[in-house]
């Protein structure tokens, strides 16, 4: 994966997790439905890294089957749109490439990446310590670590550290605390604070995503809180989570009993909305996020799709040089627009300036046109490859073969120009005087 690429994947994986974070403060804040929440934040956080990496579907022509139905979007508008945001995004791209930008960029990213790195492995060195410094005891399958100072009581998995304030709590108290650390032992809230804590080192350039971390610990104390009261108002419950929430735990990946936005804590233990409201607001979110995750698999993938290479298989035959180039509009014919059918009977790719073109196969230059094109000199090379196929390559900058020559396959046979002045090269091939697709030859063993 080249360095941009990467970028630009980083991008596009924190903006799921980003919106599931805006999801959750101003739809889910309130709804009470604390697990379902939970899986929602994993579900977002994984299809941020797993939507962009798939592809648009394509038909065997090469032509995107989202893009080709005229139901949901007009092809003959959107890939003139395309091919004219594509070629300044090429010569952008080249323009930036050429100052190290991406390579400063993804310095500065891990720069960053690693120094959120090590403050989350310190924090965890730091828990280990404490496990082995203090003493502990066995309680039916939890360690209870009793440590000095710091918060009265927090949790890492099955490992609960005590403090001297808590042994000073009464007994009520001190069962509460425990039964609450419990449940975030036996749920595994440890695995989501470390996988979000890893996530927010990861997209660090993202303020939602790391805000994304406080809302997970957050939802976590409410979960806990609906479990232990029933959802009931319990007034002693509260108050000892008002008497604990001036104290902060030591590392973010731990589970705190007074951690938490105190006031929403006490909010939803003694004004929960009903049932019926709750259920509708939750119902409303689901097709909305189901439209959401499409979208934006749909425009990750067009993005992608613009960015990367023309992708080959691997027996295709070669007529750019890896890397330097970007199909901008497939083989199409008679498409149905709201302009009437349209064709566009030949491959059309944009190049980095000077690249060289290739034969496709052997054959023999059969002409070499020359074309005005408002100053612009550009060259046409037909290329006779079978007794009834010619492959023809358009707006080329310089043909480094002559008329009748013959080549063999790969032999370099032009140039392309200056992107500037040769925003694209096009590939057609003619089988008995009719424009068929190019791919035929181009996967041609």
């Amino acid at each position: 994966m080249q360095i941009h690429t990467f970028i630009l994947y980083l991008v596009e994986s924190s903006l799921l997790p980003a919106i599931a974070y805006l999801f959750y403060r101003y739809l889910f804040f309130k709804l009470a439905y604390f697990e379902w929440t939970r899986f929602f934040f994993w579900a977002m956080a994984i299809a941020g890294f797993v939507l962009p990496l798939l592809p648009l579907p394509t038909n065997e022509n090469g032509e995107n089957t989202i893009l080709k139905s005229t139901y949901l979007i007009d092809f003959y508008n959107t890939t003139a749109f395309v091919n004219a945001a594509n070629e300044k995004q090429f010569s952008l791209f080249v323009f930036l490439e050429s100052l190290c930008f991406f390579e400063t960029l993804f310095a500065v990213w891990l720069l960053f990446f690693l120094k959120n790195g090590l403050a989350l492995g310190k924090g965890l060195w730091q828990v280990g310590q404490l496990k082995k410094k203090y003493p502990k005891e066995n309680n039916k399958g939890y360690t209870l670590v009793k440590v000095k100072g710091g918060e009265t009581a927090y949790s890492f998995f099955n490992t609960f550290f005590l403090s001297e304030a808590f042994y000073e709590l009464d007994t009520v108290q001190k069962g509460q605390i425990l039964k609450h650390e419990k449940i975030h032992a036996d749920s595994l809230h440890s695995l989501d604070n470390l996988f979000f804590s890893l996530i927010s080192a990861l997209f660090w350039f993202n303020p939602l995503v790391r805000k994304l971390l406080s809302a997970v610990r957050e939802n976590h104390e409410f979960s806990v809180d609906s479990q232990l009261t029933g959802g009931k108002i319990q007034k002693d419950y509260s108050m000892l989570i008002v008497h604990l929430a001036s104290q902060n735990p030591i590392f973010k990946s731990i589970s705190a009993f007074s951690d938490g936005n105190i006031r929403h804590r006490i909010l939803l233990l003694t004004n929960p909305e009903s049932e019926q409201l709750r259920k509708k607001r939750f119902l409303f979110t689901l097709p909305v996020v189901a439209v959401l995750m499409f979208v934006f698999y749909f425009f990750t993938a067009a993005i992608n799709s613009f960015n990367k290479p023309e992708s080959k298989h691997k027996k295709e035959n070669v007529i750019f040089e890896a890397g330097t180039y970007q199909l901008i509009s497939p083989f199409f014919e008679n498409k149905k627009t709201k302009q009437g059918k349209v064709s566009h009977r030949e491959l059309t790719y944009s190049l980095k300036d000077n690249s060289p073109i290739f034969a496709v196969g052997n054959g023999q230059i059969l002409r070499i046109d020359t074309t005005d094109n408002w100053g612009v000199p550009e060259l046409t090379i037909h290329l006779k490859v079978s007794k009834h196929k010619v492959c023809i390559y358009k707006s080329l900058y310089q043909a480094v073969v002559k008329l009748g020559d013959t080549v063999p396959k790969g032999k370099q046979i032009g140039i392309s120009g200056d992107s500037r002045l040769y925003p694209s090269v096009s590939f057609q091939l003619i089988e008995r005087g009719v424009a068929v697709n190019p791919r035929a030859i181009l996967r041609a063993k």
